[in-house]
């Protein structure tokens, strides 16, 4: 009897030792998240600063050849207001971005070209998220699937009523070898007021398709949980008010050089979606 008490007490200290040890002395592993973000992470080169002057001479053309074709001062609209660069199928040549104003709700419509052959590949029309002219975006690492993406967030307002916002995608498929915008959640709200009261009315979709309310957060929690921002990626917009120049040309140049030299980091990556 005497045997059996001890033997308890023995197992007693030792689960106790093993238990305060559990809970001060280790930490709890990463979840898988993490532990597949970083073994991802690893395959991409960031593009060196001696590459980006490569860009240089495509760019100074592209942009020179798209601001003589949409120069016409008695229509605004054709008169691009800014760009960008974002390398979409992450071959480590990005594609120029031109934003046009899209109207008085705060929208863009942006036109991907490939600065080498100078053609029209791709376009999307975002609203401006804050003071961004792009919305906010920047590229992820899917650590479901291992791929790299870029994801934009936007919002404008129809009006003093109604407010929209949006998460979307810009992608390119290898499948079909074209450029691609998806809204994937947007969130419309619409203010209607009747005397004193002000009644709020939500639209909730998932590409394209209106959902419940619990399943949009649900859907839209997963979705980001599954996503890792890559460090300084954001998308950087030059408008061509803040350039300077006396031809189109040295303007043109200038804003080569911007692009090129703002604090946007790109890279080649194995794996695109």
């Amino acid at each position: 009897m005497k045997r059996s008490k001890k033997i308890f007490s023995l197992l007693l200290i030792a689960c106790m030792l093993f238990l305060v040890a559990s809970c001060t002395g280790k930490k709890d592993p990463p979840p898988k998240e993490t532990e597949a973000a970083t073994e991802a992470a690893s395959p991409f080169d960031v593009i060196s600063a001696e590459e980006k002057e490569g860009w240089r001479e495509y760019l100074i053309k592209c942009l020179t050849d798209k601001k003589e074709q949409a120069a016409d001062p008695s229509d605004p609209l054709l008169s691009n207001i800014g760009a960008a660069l974002i390398d979409v199928d992450l071959d480590g040549f990005p594609e120029l971005a031109l934003s046009y104003p899209g109207g008085s709700a705060g929208n863009t419509f942006v036109e991907l070209f490939n600065i080498k052959s100078g053609e029209s590949v791709g376009f999307f029309s975002p609203g401006r998220y804050g003071e961004k002219e792009l919305g906010e975006l920047a590229l992820f690492l899917n650590t479901e699937t291992s791929r790299y993406i870029y994801v934009g967030l936007s919002g404008y307002r129809g009006g003093a009523s109604v407010t929209h916002s949006e998460i979307y995608t810009v992608a390119y498929s290898d499948k079909h070898s074209e450029y691609s915008h998806t809204s994937l959640f947007s969130e419309t709200y619409e203010e209607e007021a009747n005397g004193t009261d002000v009644k709020l009315t939500a639209r909730l979709c998932i590409n394209g398709s209106e959902v419940s309310a619990e399943d949009y957060v649900h859907k839209k929690a997963s979705f980001w949980q599954k996503l890792v921002r890559i460090d300084s990626s954001d998308v950087v917009y030059v408008s061509w008010e803040s350039i300077s120049g006396e031809s189109d040309s040295e303007r043109a140049a200038a804003m080569a050089d911007a692009l090129i030299n703002s604090t946007q980091v790109f890279i080649r990556g194995d794996e695109i979606n």
